[in-house]
Order: C-alpha cells, then sequence, then structure tokens
C-alpha cells in the first residue's frame, strides 16, 4: 500500500509535486545544508545576477526542496539584493555584503548559508600616460575607474569632471594646454566622457621638470590620483 504526501510552500502559491511514501517507510531528513554561488563564485556586481546552489547532506535525503531568502549578514531585512525564493537567482542592488539562506522545506528546518559580496562601483581611479613626454608634446592620459575589488568598473559611464593642479611653468611663463586650452596657473578643470570605465584627456608640458599632478574626478568614491611625470627636451636632429 502506497500514501502520497504533498508539500505546499505556506510563503507561496508554489505546490511542489507528490512525493510517493511506501508504508511503513519514514522521511529521510536533511542534516545539513552546504550554499554557495553557481561556480564557487562570491560576489557579484550591482545589476547583475547569481545563481545560487545548493547541495543536500546526506545526498538522498527523501526531499532535496529550499526555500530561498535573503538578509543582512546580522540576519536583518537588506535592500542590497533581492533573490528568488524558488530558483535562488540572487539579483544585487547595492554595494555590500549579504548573507544568502537556503531552508529545507522537508519539516526538518534546517538551514544553510552563505555570504556574497556586492563590490562598490566607482572606488577609485588609476592613471596611466607616457611618464617621459617631450616638452611641447601632446599625450594621452587614460583613466580607468575601478571598483572595490580592484576591477575595472565597465558600468561607468558619461561625462564628469576632471580636475587637476601641480602643472609647474616653464622659464618662459607658459604651463601647457588640456585638450587644446591652455593652462593657466597651473591648475584646469575639464569634461571627461568615460564609456565601460575608461576616459581619457590630451596633455601638452611646456616645463622640462619633475610635475606630480594631482587629479580630482567628481562622482568616486576615492576620488584622488596621482600623476607623476617628467617632460624632456628632445635631442635636437641632426
Amino acid at each position: 500500500m502506497e500514501g502520497y504526501l504533498t508539500f505546499v510552500r505556506k510563503t507561496g502559491s508554489v505546490a511542489f509535486d507528490n512525493f510517493v511514501i511506501s508504508k511503513g517507510s519514514e522521511l529521510d531528513f536533511v542534516e545539513s545544508l552546504q550554499v554557495s554561488g553557481e561556480g564557487g563564485k562570491n560576489q557579484v556586481k550591482i545589476g547583475n545576477t547569481l545563481q545560487m546552489v545548493v547541495t543536500f547532506i546526506p545526498p538522498d535525503s527523501s526531499v532535496t526542496v529550499v526555500a530561498w531568502s535573503v538578509k543582512n549578514p546580522d540576519g536583518t531585512d537588506t535592500d542590497k539584493a533581492i533573490i528568488d525564493p524558488v530558483t535562488g537567482l540572487l539579483t544585487a542592488l547595492k554595494a555590500g555584503d549579504v548573507r544568502v539562506i537556503a531552508t529545507a522545506l522537508d519539516g526538518s528546518g534546517v538551514t544553510g548559508y552563505a555570504t556574497i559580496h556586492i563590490p562598490t562601483p566607482g572606488y577609485l581611479v588609476t592613471i596611466s600616460a607616457n611618464y617621459t613626454p617631450d616638452v611641447g608634446e601632446t599625450f594621452v592620459v587614460t583613466f580607468t575607474v575601478k571598483d572595490s575589488e580592484g576591477d575595472v568598473d565597465a558600468s561607468f559611464n558619461g561625462v564628469i569632471t576632471v580636475t587637476a593642479s601641480g602643472v609647474t611653468a616653464s622659464p618662459g611663463g607658459t604651463y601647457g594646454t588640456v585638450n587644446g586650452s591652455v593652462i593657466n596657473g597651473g591648475a584646469f578643470s575639464v569634461s571627461v566622457t568615460f564609456t565601460n570605465g575608461k576616459g581619457s584627456l590630451s596633455l601638452t608640458l611646456h616645463n622640462a621638470a619633475d610635475q606630480s599632478i594631482s587629479f580630482n574626478f567628481s562622482g568616486i568614491v576615492n576620488p584622488y590620483a596621482g600623476l607623476s611625470v617628467t617632460p624632456v627636451h628632445s635631442a635636437p636632429s641632426r
């Protein structure tokens, strides 16, 4: 003689399939759950998704179905991410850490969790350039926006204000140009367009000496970055 047992989620409208229970048999309850991101991933960028997965111990537990939820690491409600309670697909909304929880639906009350990190976007800027350009030579200064994990923040797009100071004057009293405009007083402010985390400007320096140029980027968590450059006089042609 066989009977049927239907497990129904009380928190939603999803009913799970019938499980055949032989007469005199007992359910093998879940003892523990191991939770992780698919592929072992433990972080996801804002706006992206991460599929959460669960391993049942023992693996031959009678009911291998869980309900998913997401909280702050201290167990309070979070607005940093949302998760599909059935599929376990996590969507990152804000930077920070969240705790993704799986609850076994076999009546055992067993839970497991994993902490997932959501990096801070627009965290800092790195600079690359020709560090020894010729005096009067126009060279490109490239800016790369990175997140708090040091990865290129490809989601950073748009026009931001970049200010700089520290350009030194030549013996003739001139400083140089930025994007073709004259630099006055050793400082300048320009608008720079960023696409997929990268932007640039054109710089020309007139003084053949070590120059430490300090940049400030609007809209960046850590907005300061520096460029050390030493323009040189080009060798005369023969």
